[in-house]
């Protein structure tokens, strides 16, 4: 083996200049340039390897030359590998990258990726040259990847299969809450209009008021069960995106507010460009809600303001109805998108609660939040993001 090493150097020499001077004719050669460089005979005998091999294979070069290349090679891989050194005799070319597993000194198996050149016919080299590169920690990182993916694939999967029965759980209760607690409240809410209406010669007027005020908690449970059943209907609807323009559903809704209460001197401000991308049902529900409750809670000013805007936050749009009205508390704020839970009193502006609360569901359904800003007696403003998250303002719920 001393004897050869001259000859060995020269052919090491010969084959780095090789892979510099034929790098236009072999680029895929070019491309998987690698730490570990071997000449291999044509029966697979290696004649040379690179000093990379002590840290790729744990051997000194020395020690495996003489040795056949498969030897080293996983059995499971060896096979395939033998079949591409195999055509590669068949071609003075570049062969097609493989990946397979050598046997490090110490017993384990590293990962590599390797190309062949056979350059049998050329006089400096006269074997094939074997170009290794180590990916162990990738492949590792992969295969840790892939399985992370298919935890997670199988997470959603569950997720998604206790989805369908939630919702089929809600379907079964919509079902029974409409059917089968409404029906009762229209029997006592009917019954004690009929008991008025039949006996009211007979009956006390304390008794009267009293059957009327039945009537009338039978009538308001009617609505808060209607609306409960819309807040769980806009949890299963179907979205239909499409580009939507706010600016001009505003302006709609507030038309429709003036033709039904006409005297009310109102000034609003709708801004130009406010074209999103979502379901124009929805929005709509969110803008009748948002601008009707400014219409309401303004209703006690002689002289009230209502606008439409949007501006931009950290490249986030946030849209805004605004309102010099009635306000509230800040200190409540995280009651406001509750369901049926209400700032005002009843006798002060009517309502049942759940109008805030539909705004929120549907805004989280087009990826956005909303929250809000306001002052005792000096009105409220309710942000909104669509698709973009939250820029980072005030209250978010």
């Amino acid at each position: 083996m001393t004897a050869a090493g001259p000859l060995l150097g020269m052919l090491l020499l010969g084959a780095f200049l090789l892979l510099v001077l034929l790098k236009d004719r072999f680029p895929a050669l070019a491309r998987h340039e690698a730490p570990l460089i071997g000449i291999l005979a044509a029966d697979g005998t290696i004649r040379y390897l690179s000093p990379a091999s002590r840290q790729l294979l744990g051997h000194d070069p020395a020690d495996l030359v003489g040795r056949n290349a498969l030897s080293l090679i996983h059995p499971d891989d060896a096979a395939a590998v033998g079949a591409a050194l195999q055509a590669g005799l068949e071609h003075r070319d570049t062969g097609e990258t493989l990946t397979f597993r050598v046997r490090h000194h110490g017993g384990a198996w590293r990962v590599v990726e390797g190309v062949d050149t056979n350059l049998l016919g050329v006089p400096a080299v006269d074997g094939i040259v074997v170009n290794l590169r180590d990916i162990t920690e990738r492949t590792a990182a992969e295969d840790a990847l892939a399985l992370l993916n298919q935890a997670l694939e199988q997470r959603v999967g569950e997720r998604t299969a206790e989805l369908a029965a939630a919702n089929q759980e809600l379907e079964s209760f919509s079902y029974s809450v409409s059917h089968d607690l409404r029906a009762p409240l229209r029997h006592i809410r009917q019954f004690a209009r009929n008991l008025v209406e039949d006996h009211a010669g007979a009956l006390e007027s304390a008794v009267q008021r009293d059957l009327h005020r039945i009537e009338a908690a039978a009538e308001h449970a009617d609505e808060l069960v209607e609306a409960l059943l819309d807040l769980s209907r806009l949890a299963r609807a179907e979205m239909h995106r499409a580009p939507v323009d706010l600016g001009k559903l505003a302006q709609e809704i507030l038309s429709e507010l003036r033709r039904v209460d006409p005297d009310r001197r109102v000034e609003t401000v709708i801004a130009n460009g406010m074209v999103v991308d979502g379901d124009r049902g929805l929005l709509r529900v969110v803008l009748d809600n948002l601008l009707g409750n400014a219409w309401k809670y303004t209703a006690q000013h002689a002289q009230a303001r209502i606008e439409v805007g949007l501006f931009e936050e950290h490249r986030v749009p946030v849209f805004f109805v605004r309102d010099d009205g009635a306000g509230f508390d800040m200190a409540y704020a995280e009651r406001l998108f509750v369901p049926f839970q209400r700032l005002h009193a009843q006798r002060e502006f009517e309502g049942i609660g759940v109008g805030l609360a539909t705004v929120q569901r549907i805004i989280h359904r087009h990826g956005g939040q909303v929250w809000a800003d306001a002052a005792v007696e000096k009105g409220a403003t309710i942000y909104f993001t669509l698709r973009g998250g939250h820029p980072g303002r005030r209250i978010v719920v």
